[in-house]
């Protein structure tokens, strides 16, 4: 027996015809005052809102699910990052010490992979999740994961950003100013966030360009969650 999604779940799962998730490897870098203090390989596990993760939530006494540990686990451990991202749970972390780490790690990242499969599997088999839609909506659905992949590269500018000229914000606060924004100057306040008074600070030219990035793809509080570049 298969169950209906309404659309808004539909909209949640992120894909075009199905669910959409991540699993990150990411290499973070700890700075302490002048120096690097340590490395570390970090695995996460990044799973469409509302939809994918809550209904295998519903479901996880299923026998399915039920003596699964990873996804149980990451059941138990998930926290719920919207309107930024879905339900993410850190699946990993290890000091990167030496090359053995990189190969755990990948290990690591595939036994995620496999995880949101399995999960993304019980969602396709037991719920219909295409039903007829406008021409406008499939354009509009087809576009989510490039916006998500494109949101994921300007995060990573703003960090480094940030991070080389030592501000006093971090992503968090960037990405909650254009959230709660409510005048296109708001756009001027967090160019100022990177604007640290140093001689040597960053280029104006280049932290207007990321932050536009930034102001197209981020969820807007305004436009109901939506970014303006979900809105073309």
């Amino acid at each position: 027996m298969t169950n209906n999604l309404s659309q808004k779940q539909i909209d949640r799962l992120w894909g075009e015809d199905g669910p959409y998730s991540q699993a990150n490897l990411r290499k973070e870098v700890r700075i302490l005052d002048d120096r690097v203090s340590r490395t570390f390989l970090i695995v996460e596990a990044d799973i469409n809102p509302t939809t994918t993760y809550e209904i295998v939530r519903k479901n996880r006494d299923k026998k399915e699910f039920r003596d699964d540990q990873k996804i149980q686990q990451l059941l138990n451990y998930s926290e719920n990052r919207e309107p930024y991202s879905g339900y993410v749970s850190m699946a990993f972390e290890r000091e990167y010490t030496d090359e053995s780490a990189v190969y755990i790690a990948e290990t690591a990242l595939e036994d995620v992979q496999k995880t949101i499969i399995k999960m993304h599997k019980f969602v396709m088999d037991n719920y219909v999740i295409a039903p007829v839609k406008s021409f406008k909506t499939k354009i509009n659905n087809r576009s989510k994961t490039e916006i998500l992949d494109e949101r994921r590269r300007i995060e990573k500018e703003i960090v480094d950003l940030l991070e080389e000229y030592k501000s006093d914000f971090d992503l968090s606060d960037v990405t909650e100013a254009i959230y709660d924004e409510t005048e296109t100057d708001d756009m001027q306040q967090i160019i100022a966030m990177f604007d640290t008074g140093e001689p040597d600070g960053p280029d104006l030219s280049t932290i207007i360009e990321t932050v536009t990035d930034a102001w197209n793809y981020f969820p807007h509080q305004a436009l109901d969650g939506r970014c303006p570049a979900e809105m073309v």
